[in-house]
C-alpha cells in the first residue's frame, strides 16, 4: 500500500516499472480491487484511487495503456447505463451497436476466468460511482474523511 502512495506521479510510475514491466499488471489489478473494499479507510482508498488516476494520465506508456484499456472500452456500458439508454445512443451512433455486439460475442465466447475478469472490468467504475455517492450522502461515513494535509483553523 505504501508503495502505491509513493507512485502517484507519471514519472514515478514509469520509472518504477520500466525495468519490471511484468509486475505492473498484478499490482494494478490488486490496486483496482482494493479501491472497491468498503471496509478500508477512506484515506487509503483515496490514495489508491490517486494511483489509478495517475496511471490514466500515463496512457502514453505501453504497459500502463495495456492495463487501462479494458477499463475504457464499450463493455463497461453494461454497468453504467440501462438497455434503453444504450439503445438510444446506438440509434444516434449506429457504428456503436456493431462494436457493442462484438463485445457481447467476445464475452460469450470467453472462458469462465476471462468472463470473471470482464465482469470485474464492467462493474469497477459502476461500483466506484455507487460507493462515492454512498459516502457523499452518508453523514456517519464522514469521520474518516479528514485530509492529513488540511489546515485546521
Amino acid at each position: 500500500m505504501g508503495y502505491c502512495c509513493l507512485l502517484t506521479t507519471h514519472k514515478l510510475i514509469v520509472d518504477a516499472f520500466n525495468s519490471k514491466v511484468d509486475s505492473f499488471p498484478a499490482l494494478f489489478r490488486r490496486v483496482l480491487a482494493m479501491t472497491s473494499v468498503p471496509t478500508m479507510s477512506f484515506t487509503t482508498r483515496r490514495l489508491l484511487l490517486a494511483f489509478v488516476i495517475h496511471a490514466f494520465q500515463s496512457l502514453d506508456v505501453g504497459f500502463v495503456k495495456k492495463e487501462l484499456a479494458p477499463l475504457a472500452q464499450i463493455h463497461i456500458w453494461a454497468g453504467l447505463s440501462s438497455e434503453g439508454r444504450r439503445n438510444a445512443e446506438f440509434d444516434k451512433h449506429p457504428p456503436l451497436r456493431k462494436i457493442w455486439k462484438g463485445s457481447q460475442k467476445r464475452f460469450d465466447a470467453a472462458d469462465k476466468a476471462t468472463q470473471g475478469n470482464l465482469r470485474f472490468e464492467q462493474s469497477w467504475l459502476y461500483s466506484l460511482i455507487i460507493d462515492f455517492l454512498s459516502i457523499l450522502y452518508s453523514p456517519e461515513s464522514r469521520t474518516d474523511r479528514t485530509s492529513p494535509f488540511s489546515v485546521t483553523r
